[in-house]
């Protein structure tokens, strides 16, 4: 018979009668919501926070290529400028914009901890992006992402979240190299649209794309 742990006895008040009947109650706050499943081999209730509509920007392009954008969670800032300055040598990219979408805060190492977001402009076959994915420390669900979306693409959040504001753009990272790489010109009219402070980096060949597909999604990540 299963037991129910110590933490999740203080968020329930559970109860077995003398006729081995298991009743729980409660009370959903305003946040919440609940899920009932049942298997041949098991009954469970979920209770959850509900979740949040959010607007993002994916990174397909009228050419049927995408960029490189990649999602990170709870990291050191230092892993992520690893991870690329891994890939760009080995798929010759070119520099990369980090943005935070989470407030940073320093560890008792001083070293940088957060949630980012990481585009590279680079246009690249489905494939390719999948590919290097797999080999940086995103989060993994995102890895996966266009297996659960119907547009079988990759996003990045735009708007607000919860308390959080739209993602800051940090820096621009990686070595001035690969310039002549072609680069979708609407993702960099949007960015540049959004974020004005970004530095100009000189690209060398842009493709002729002029629409970035704009979705929402919910995430419970908030």
């Amino acid at each position: 018979m299963g037991r129910l742990g110590q933490g999740a006895k203080k968020m329930v008040k559970l109860n077995i009668d003398k006729n081995n009947v298991l009743s729980f109650s409660h009370k959903l706050k305003s946040t919440e919501t609940y899920k009932i499943s049942k298997g041949s081999r098991y009954k469970t209730i979920s209770i959850y926070k509900e979740p949040v509509k959010v607007i993002g920007y994916a990174n397909d392009t009228d050419s049927g290529k995408f960029v490189l954008c990649v999602d990170y969670d709870e990291i050191y800032k230092k892993l992520v400028l690893d991870d690329f300055a891994r890939v760009q040598k080995k798929y010759s990219l070119p520099q990369a914009y980090l943005f935070s979408s989470k407030k940073e805060r320093k560890t008792k190492q001083k070293e940088k901890i957060g949630n980012y977001h990481l585009v590279c402009l680079c246009t690249l076959k489905m494939k390719q992006v999948y590919d290097i994915l797999c080999e940086m420390r995103c989060d993994y669900n995102y890895t996966s992402q266009p297996r659960r979306n119907p547009y079988k693409n990759w996003d990045l959040r735009l708007s607000p979240k919860g308390s959080r504001g739209r993602p800051k753009f940090l820096e621009i990272i990686g070595k001035k190299i690969n310039l002549n790489k072609e680069v979708s010109s609407a993702h960099l009219s949007l960015l540049s649209k959004l974020y004005p402070e970004i530095p100009k980096i000189n690209y060398l060949k842009k493709d002729k794309g002029v629409k970035v597909r704009i979705q929402e999604y919910e995430t419970l990540n908030v």
